[in-house]
C-alpha cells in the first residue's frame, strides 16, 4: 500500500495556467512509520493577476503584502517540498494524492512542479488519487450525511459540527482528512 499525501492549496484564482499557488500544505501519512508529517508555506510572487484583490477579499485573505512578508519564492518552496518528500516518503514517487476536489489541486501542483523543474513526472509521483468530494457524494447517497444544500467542504464540516479555519490550507487538509476517516467509518469501509 502507498503513502498518502493529503494536499490543499490556496491560489490567486481558478486557472492553473494563469493563476498561481499562494499557500500550499501537505500532510504525509506514512504507512511504514505510522507517522503524519506536515508541511506548509506561503508563496510570494513578483506579480499577481489583476483579479487577485477580489480573490483575497472574497476567499482567503492572503494579500500580496502578507505574502511578501511571510512567503518564500516558488523556487524555495520547491526545494522545501522536495526535501519534505524525501525525508518522509523514502522514494520520491508512488504516493496517493488526497484532498477535497483534488483534481483542482492536482492541476495547480502539476503546473507548479513543471515550472519549478521537479524531476519526477506527476504520474509517477502520484499513482492514484482520493477525492473526498466523491466520498461525500457517496455518503449522501447512502444516507450517512443529512440533507445538505451543497457539497462544499464548509457545508459538510458544519453538518458534522467541525469548526475550522476555511480557506487556510492546513486547516482545510485536517478537516478533509477527518471527514474522510469519519465517513469511511460510518459507511463501514476502511
Amino acid at each position: 500500500m502507498s503513502n498518502t499525501l493529503w494536499s490543499d492549496i490556496e491560489s490567486s484564482g481558478l486557472s492553473s495556467t494563469t493563476d498561481v499557488i499562494v499557500e500550499i500544505a501537505f500532510i504525509l501519512d506514512n504507512l511504514e512509520t505510522k507517522k503524519l508529517s506536515e508541511y506548509k508555506t506561503y508563496i510570494k510572487h513578483k506579480s499577481y493577476p489583476k483579479h487577485y484583490d477580489n480573490v483575497c477579499k472574497e476567499v482567503h485573505g492572503l494579500y500580496p503584502q502578507f505574502l511578501e512578508k511571510n512567503g518564500v519564492t516558488p523556487a524555495t518552496a520547491m526545494i522545501e517540498i522536495k526535501d519534505f518528500f524525501l525525508r518522509n516518503n523514502r522514494s520520491p514517487s508512488g504516493m496517493i494524492l488526497a484532498g477535497y476536489n483534488i483534481g483542482f489541486d492536482k492541476r495547480f501542483l502539476e503546473t507548479f512542479f513543471t515550472m519549478q523543474g521537479y524531476p519526477v513526472p506527476m504520474e509517477s509521483l502520484f499513482t492514484n488519487t482520493i477525492d473526498v468530494l466523491d466520498t461525500v457524494k457517496e455518503a449522501r447517497k447512502k444516507g450517512v450525511l443529512g440533507n445538505l444544500i451543497n457539497n462544499k467542504l464548509v457545508t459538510v464540516a458544519e453538518a458534522l459540527h467541525i469548526e475550522f479555519d476555511s480557506h487556510s490550507a492546513m486547516s482545510d487538509i485536517k478537516t478533509t482528512k477527518y471527514i474522510y476517516d469519519f465517513l469511511k467509518s460510518k459507511m463501514g469501509e476502511s
